[in-house]
């Protein structure tokens, strides 16, 4: 908590903050100011220290600020809850934790680093400190399970709007990964929980590479981040700003129009394809031309012979 309390304190200030103001202020001692200073250096925030000055938080790109975010979303009118913490294993096992125990609809769980994030299918999903913007946002919709992938679908063109907004030019590639220059910036998983075949909660996670600079060898030709594309630092606070002001405008579309509302605009970011691609879905492998996507989300694929497949899920492969 005195960590928590130091970083207050510092953001308050845009000059040098003395130790023993922070001392007095929080009734500790200079010691134990200096153990916070250290705690909130190594979580990646960059304190100056000058002898008779004190401290100075210098730059907060690597770091998001909840108390900043949470009081733009305010003036906004977007009523989400921001739960923030720097590290944890994963925003969407919290969440979802969080969703059974009653949280209400619009509580955002964020954190600058996840050791043990996970995407679509189990795949794991790292997020490394201050790089990318990893939230799990938990929303309490009236709708049946069937319905849960044209929310997923939702999001991803909320995503895209977010990312418009921000002068870049994202395409969605089906059902809901977001590209930019042809890479992947932007991933999206969605999970239920209900009874019988009403959703009580659906948590929505979204990672995006916003500072990224390096990936792991496997990922370095279809990964990439914002701060590549632009070719400069990305606020992390503006990209969750932009992000769950749009999902909340969009969410609540779809929640009184349905996917149909939506719809448009997932067509306005789709990557088109003029080339047949091959659909992985359960280790069987259709092969055909995009025809676009039904109103219930899923894929239509023309196969050579004139048939059209209806794919459910399923991943695009090589692209």
């Amino acid at each position: 908590m005195g960590a928590e309390e130091t970083l207050k304190l510092l953001r308050q200030s845009s000059t040098y903050v003395s130790g023993e103001k922070i001392s007095s202020s929080l009734k500790l001692s200079r010691t134990a100011v200096w153990k916070h200073i250290q705690s909130l250096r190594a979580m990646g925030y960059d304190i100056k220290a000058v002898r008779n000055r004190g401290y100075l938080l210098v730059d907060e790109t690597a770091v998001l600020s909840p108390d900043k975010l949470q009081a733009r979303l305010d003036e906004a009118g977007v009523p989400v809850t921001i739960d923030h913490t720097p590290s944890l294993p994963s925003t969407q096992t919290k969440a979802m934790r969080l969703a059974a125990e009653g949280a209400p609809a619009y509580t955002v769980v964020s954190a600058d680093e996840q050791t043990g994030g996970r995407g679509r299918l189990g795949r794991p999903w790292s997020t490394p400190f201050g790089t990318a913007l990893a939230i799990s946002i938990i929303f309490r919709p009236e709708m049946d399970m069937r319905e849960a992938p044209t929310a997923t679908l939702t999001a991803a063109a909320a995503v895209a709007e977010a990312l418009e907004e921000m002068n870049f030019r994202p395409q969605i590639k089906w059902p809901n990964d977001i590209l930019l220059n042809g890479k992947k910036v932007c991933g999206i998983l969605t999970e239920m929980q209900g009874e019988a075949s009403r959703v009580s909660s659906l948590v929505m996670g979204i990672g995006i590479n916003v500072n990224t600079e390096q990936f792991p060898e496997q990922l370095q030709e279809i990964a990439t981040s914002l701060a590549i594309v632009r070719g400069a630092p990305v606020s992390r606070e503006e990209t969750a700003f932009h992000l769950l002001a749009e999902l909340y405008e969009r969410m609540i579309q779809f929640q009184l129009d349905g996917f149909q509302a939506v719809r448009p605009l997932w067509g306005k970011h789709a990557l088109s394809y003029t080339k047949p691609v091959t659909v992985v879905q359960n280790r069987q492998r259709v092969t055909g031309i995009m025809k676009g996507i039904e109103t219930d989300g899923t894929l239509l694929l023309e196969a050579e012979d004139g048939t059209v497949h209806s794919i459910v899920s399923g991943d695009i492969e090589g692209i």
